[in-house]
This record gives C-alpha cells, sequence and structure tokens, in this order.
C-alpha cells in the first residue's frame, strides 16, 4: 500500500507520493482532474497499477469525480492499494488510447488493432483494459466507434482467460459486461449527489 499526500491550492493541486526508498515523488494536477486520470497519473510515476485510492478512515474516493467534488483537503493523506496489472501493458494502453485523439483514420485503425492485439495475463488484466477503454469513450465520445472496436477486437481474440492452474476459465463477455454495469450503477449509486455531480457522472 502506497501513501499520497494531497496538498491543494488555487491553480490545482499537487500529490505528493513517498516511494519505497522514502524520497517523495509529487503529481500536479490541474484544476477540475478527476480522481481516475489522478489515480493513473500516480500509477505511472511509481511503476504499478493502482486500483484504488481511499482516504485513512477508508472512504473510498469516487473516480467519477474531479479532485474538487472529491473534497480533497490539504495535507490529507491518501491510500493506494496496488492491482493485480502489469504497468506496462496499462502504460502501453494508455499511450494507444491518447492517440486516438488524432483526426488521422490511419492512425486511429493503427490504434484499434494494437489494442486489440496487446497481451494481457488473466482475467484481472483483460477486465482492466476494458475499463480503460470504456472510460476513454466516454470520457471522448468521438472516440466511441473505435473503443467499440477495440473491445469486441479483444473479446474475439480472448474468448476466455485462464485463471490460476486448476481454476475454470472466464469468459471475456462476462468481464466486459461486469465493467459496463458497474460503470452504469455509478451514475445513480449517490442520491445525495449535488445535481452538478450527476450531470457530470452522465458525461461519462
Amino acid at each position: 500500500m502506497s501513501t499520497f499526500c494531497c496538498l491543494n491550492n488555487s491553480s490545482g493541486s499537487n500529490i505528493a507520493t513517498p516511494r519505497l526508498s522514502g524520497r517523495t515523488e509529487t503529481i500536479h494536477a490541474e484544476a477540475g482532474t478527476y480522481v481516475r486520470q489522478l489515480k493513473l497519473d500516480a500509477g505511472q510515476l511509481l511503476h504499478v497499477s493502482i486500483a484504488t485510492l481511499s482516504r485513512r478512515d477508508g472512504t473510498l474516493l469516487e473516480e467519477m469525480l474531479t479532485i474538487e467534488e472529491a473534497q480533497l483537503q490539504p495535507g490529507e493523506v491518501l491510500q493506494a492499494t496496488a492491482a493485480n496489472v502489469r504497468v506496462e501493458m496499462e502504460g502501453e494502453a494508455l499511450r494507444l488510447l491518447k492517440l486516438l485523439d488524432t483526426d488521422e483514420p490511419a492512425t486511429i485503425n493503427d490504434c484499434v488493432y494494437q489494442v486489440a492485439d496487446l497481451e494481457v495475463e488473466g482475467p484481472e488484466e483483460l477486465e482492466h483494459l476494458f475499463q480503460l477503454i470504456l472510460t476513454k469513450a466516454l470520457s471522448a465520445p468521438q472516440t466511441a466507434a473505435a473503443c467499440t472496436d477495440m473491445m469486441c477486437g479483444l473479446r474475439e481474440r480472448y474468448a476466455e482467460v485462464f485463471q490460476e492452474e486448476g481454476c475454470r476459465p472466464v469468459k471475456s463477455t462476462r468481464l466486459l459486461l461486469n465493467v459496463v454495469q458497474f460503470n452504469y450503477e455509478k451514475l445513480f449509486d449517490d442520491p445525495k449527489g449535488s445535481i452538478a455531480q450527476q450531470k457530470r457522472k452522465l458525461r461519462w
């Protein structure tokens, strides 16, 4: 488990990330940054895929909120749990997904094939990859068609994903449905959320 120190200021937030060596790294998050992006940025810096960010009392930070909506306080310490996902695979997927922002059809086509051709090790990695792609599609609707092709390609390539020896394989369709259902339910799981927050969530 890694520890994060959040220092808010008027222009954004500085996230200090102590490494195992005891040295502290800092991430600057602009105002309006989503918690999910903060988690990905911290993971790339620490060279580990982060599953969750939570407060010291165990309260999980909602990924679909901005750092302002999550009300991160100056000096607040956050806990990060690592996911069973190779950071190299995650980093390559994020690099390719970023290239979808281009207007060049050839580049987009190439990205689709490269993402669908990524090597995944186990159901947790495939589910994580589905989540990354869906997040991209929801945050940048113009990439939805390409993201759909990516997920279909991955589902066809990995019809079943094997877990530990002796365990039954997991169907990729089940993993994809889990991701879609999870994100759909997250849109409405906070009845006390403000109208602005609900509208922001619907953009995802």
